[in-house]
């Protein structure tokens, strides 16, 4: 096979995977990448968590996979795509929030307790938010660090 054919062929592949709706995966960087954000508030699925302080959540990429992890709160999310990372950690948060938090203290272990504490000091309210978007809509854009 010619040049010009082997980019004929590559260019009807694309376009058939255009067509099918593929879309590749996020590019990952070729080094640890690290970096620390501050959330205000989450959200996960149709419950939004308003904090009462910042919460660090250090996002890094280890070259194999993402990691989304707050060390204060225990709290961690990784994957091999950055978006499944987030959406892990913000799935964490909330069965912490609910099997934790929310329960009451002689259901828990007494090494939970401290972190029911932790997690009720941070958290200053909850709400429901009346219509339910899809996650994978509803990410973070790259200028939205601070609130999710």
């Amino acid at each position: 096979m010619d040049a010009a054919a082997a980019l004929t062929e590559v260019g009807e592949l694309a376009t058939e995977l255009k067509t099918i709706g593929h879309k590749p995966d996020t590019p990952r960087p070729q080094q640890s990448k690290q970096e620390t954000i501050y959330l205000t508030k989450l959200n996960y699925e149709n419950r939004e968590f308003i904090f009462a302080k910042e919460m660090a959540v250090k996002i890094t990429w280890d070259g194999e996979g993402w990691s989304y992890l707050s060390k204060d709160y225990g709290i961690e999310g990784f994957a091999l795509e950055q978006q499944e990372a987030e959406f892990a950690f913000r799935q964490d948060f909330d069965a912490c929030w609910e099997h934790i938090a929310c329960a009451e203290d002689n259901d828990l272990h007494e090494s939970a307790l401290p972190m029911k504490t932790t997690l009720r000091s941070l958290v200053a309210s909850t709400r429901q938010i009346n219509e339910y978007k899809d996650n994978a809509k509803n990410q973070a854009k790259p200028n939205q660090k601070r609130v999710y």
